[in-house]
C-alpha cells in the first residue's frame, strides 16, 4: 500500500516537471509541489486508516464494521459472517426467547433496548416446539455465554450460513426431530467449544447419516443420530402361589 502512495507522489512530481521546462522551474515551485504531494499522502493515509479495515491482517478473526455490527470469517462466497447486537430483526421465536431471558434477569424492556451485556448474561436458550421453519444468519450473535442451545422439535428444513456465529461458549446444540435432510458439518465442527449435538428424528438418508458420523465423530464428544434406546422396564416377580396357599391353610386351621 505504501508503494502505491509513493507511486502517486512520483506521478504528481513528474507531471509538474513536464508542465514547467527546466529554465521556468523555481525553487518555490518545487517546494510547493512537494508540499502538495506530502499533504496528499497524509490525507489519503488518514482516510484509509479511518475506514476500519485491518491493513496488516486480511484474515482477521473479527473486524469492526458499522456501530454494533461485526464481521468474521466463514466459508460462504463473501468469506465473512455479519452479526448485530440489535435483536429486533431476528427470527420472532428467537427474539422472544431472548427477551424472556433478558426480562427475567434485568426487568421489562423493548427489543431495541437490549444491550450487548444483556446478551452476554444469557447462559442457556430454549426454542423447542415452536414450529420454526427457518432461522436467519446471526440469530444467535452476541450470545457468547450460552452453553446449551435447544432447537429440537421444530420444522427446520435447513440451517443458514453463519447461524452459529457468535456462540463462543456453546457445548450442546439440540437439533433433534426437525425436517433436516442435509447438514453442513463444518458449521458444527468449527464451533470450537461444541461437544454434543443431537440430530435424531431428522429425515437423513443412511448415506447422509454415515457422512455426518464420519465428519463429526472425531471432532465432537457425542453425535446422536438416533433416539436413545431405553432399557426395558424391570419385570415384577411372579407371586409365590405355594406360599399363599400355605398361609391360607394356616389361617383356616
Amino acid at each position: 500500500m505504501f508503494r502505491k502512495f509513493v507511486t502517486l507522489i512520483w506521478f504528481e512530481f513528474c507531471g509538474f516537471c513536464k508542465l514547467f521546462p527546466n529554465d521556468e522551474r523555481s525553487s518555490e515551485s518545487v517546494i510547493s509541489i512537494l508540499v502538495r504531494c506530502i499533504c496528499f499522502l497524509i490525507i489519503s493515509f488518514s482516510l484509509f486508516s479511518c475506514s476500519g479495515i485491518n491493513v496488516r491482517s486480511g484474515d482477521s478473526k473479527v473486524e469492526k464494521g458499522k456501530e454494533g455490527e461485526y464481521r468474521g470469517n466463514s466459508d460462504d462466497e463473501e468469506g465473512e459472517c455479519i452479526g448485530s447486537y440489535n435483536i429486533c430483526d431476528r427470527t420472532r421465536e428467537v427474539r422472544e426467547a431472548i427477551m424472556k431471558q433478558v426480562i427475567k434477569e434485568a426487568g421489562q424492556r423493548d427489543c431495541d433496548e437490549v444491550t450487548k451485556r444483556d446478551l452476554e448474561n444469557i447462559t442457556e436458550l430454549s426454542i423447542k416446539k415452536k414450529g420454526i421453519v427457518q432461522l436467519k444468519s446471526g440469530d444467535f450473535f452476541g450470545l457468547t455465554s450460552v452453553k446449551k442451545l435447544w432447537l429440537g422439535m421444530n420444522s427446520l428444513e435447513e440451517l443458514p450460513e453463519c447461524l452459529f456465529f457468535g456462540l463462543d461458549s456453546v457445548e450442546l446444540i439440540d437439533l433433534c426431530h426437525n425436517n433436516l435432510s442435509y447438514i453442513e458439518t463444518d458449521m458444527l465442527s468449527e464451533v470450537g467449544t461444541l461437544q454434543i449435538v443431537y440430530l435424531e428424528g431428522n429425515p437423513f438418508s443412511e448415506k447422509e447419516k454415515a457422512r455426518i458420523k464420519r465428519n463429526l465423530e472425531g471432532e465432537l464428544e457425542t453425535v446422536r443420530l438416533k433416539d436413545p434406546v431405553l432399557p426395558p422396564p424391570a419385570e415384577e416377580p411372579l407371586p409365590d402361589y405355594d406360599k399363599i396357599l400355605e398361609d391360607l391353610e394356616k389361617d383356616l386351621s
